[in-house]
C-alpha cells in the first residue's frame, strides 16, 4: 500500500492539488481506481475543462499525448454526442473544449469519468461553479443517463480517506450511479459516517440530478447558462 500512502501524503501537503471544500468553475473531483498487482485502491483525480472559440470540437488532452485508452476515448465521444443531442439541435456548437486529468502522468482508461467530464464541460461553458466537496463517478450514454461503473467501493473509500484526513465537514460525499447501489460493501467506518451525516453517498440516474447537487441549478437554468456562454463565443468569433 506504499503508493496509496504516498499519493495521500502528496495530496495533503499540496503537491497534488485536490480540493475538498469550496467551489470552482470548470474543475471537479473524479474517482479512479489504481491496481498494482494484488492491490487496488481508490484515487481521487481532479478533472478540468476550459472553453474557447471553435467549431463543435472537444480536445481530449490525454488522447493527444497517448495516455488515454480506447474505452476512455469512447467516453469522451459519448460526451460529444450528449452535447450535440442536448444543445446542438438548433445551432452549430461554437466552442472548442479542452479536457484533462490534472497532474496525471500515467495511462488512464475506462469510461467512469464521462459524467465528471460532462459536469466540468457544462460549468466551463456556462461559467457557474461546482462544489469541490463532492466527487463523482459514472459512465453516461448519449442522452445523459448515468450508467454503472466498476470499483465503486474502492472509489468511495479513496475520497472518504482524503476527507477524513482533512477533517469531515458534514457536506462531503460522492455521486455514483444508482445501478451500483447493490454493489456497495462499505467499511463500517464509512457506514457510521454516513449514518451520522458526516459523509454522504448520492445515487443518481441522470446527469441533471448530479448537476443539481453540484451546482444547485435546475436543468433549465443550466441550459440557459450554457446557451448564454455559447452566444458569447459566437459574438467573439464574429468580432461583435
Amino acid at each position: 500500500s506504499l503508493d496509496q500512502e504516498w499519493q495521500q501524503r502528496e495530496t495533503l501537503d499540496g503537491t497534488y492539488r485536490l480540493d475538498t471544500e469550496g467551489e470552482q468553475i470548470g474543475s471537479l473531483n473524479g474517482l479512479t481506481v489504481v491496481s498494482l498487482g494484488p492491490m487496488s485502491f481508490g484515487r481521487p483525480a481532479r478533472i478540468s475543462a476550459v472553453a474557447g472559440i471553435g467549431d463543435e470540437s472537444i480536445l481530449n488532452i490525454e488522447r493527444d499525448v497517448d495516455l488515454s485508452g480506447p474505452i476512455h476515448n469512447k467516453g469522451v465521444l459519448m460526451l460529444e454526442s450528449y452535447m450535440r443531442w442536448r444543445f446542438g439541435q438548433t445551432r452549430v456548437l461554437p466552442y472548442k473544449i479542452s479536457l484533462a486529468f490534472d497532474q496525471s502522468y500515467g495511462p488512464i482508461d475506462g469510461d467512469s469519468a464521462s459524467s465528471t467530464e460532462i459536469y466540468a464541460t457544462l460549468s466551463a461553458l456556462g461559467g457557474f461553479p461546482l462544489r469541490q466537496d463532492l466527487a463523482v463517478t459514472g459512465a453516461v450514454d448519449m442522452k445523459g443517463n448515468v450508467m454503472a461503473i466498476g470499483g465503486a467501493n474502492a472509489k468511495i473509500r479513496g475520497f472518504f480517506e482524503l476527507c477524513k484526513a482533512r477533517g469531515l465537514t458534514g457536506k462531503q460525499g460522492v455521486l455514483l450511479p444508482q445501478s451500483n447501489v447493490n454493489d456497495l460493501m462499505l467499511d463500517e467506518e464509512i457506514i457510521a459516517a454516513v449514518r451520522s451525516r458526516q459523509f454522504h453517498i448520492y445515487s443518481i440516474q441522470h446527469v441533471d440530478e448530479g448537476m443539481k447537487l453540484l451546482s444547485g441549478l435546475s436543468p433549465a437554468a443550466v441550459a440557459k447558462a450554457v446557451h448564454q456562454g455559447m452566444d458569447a463565443l459566437e459574438k467573439a468569433k464574429d468580432g461583435k
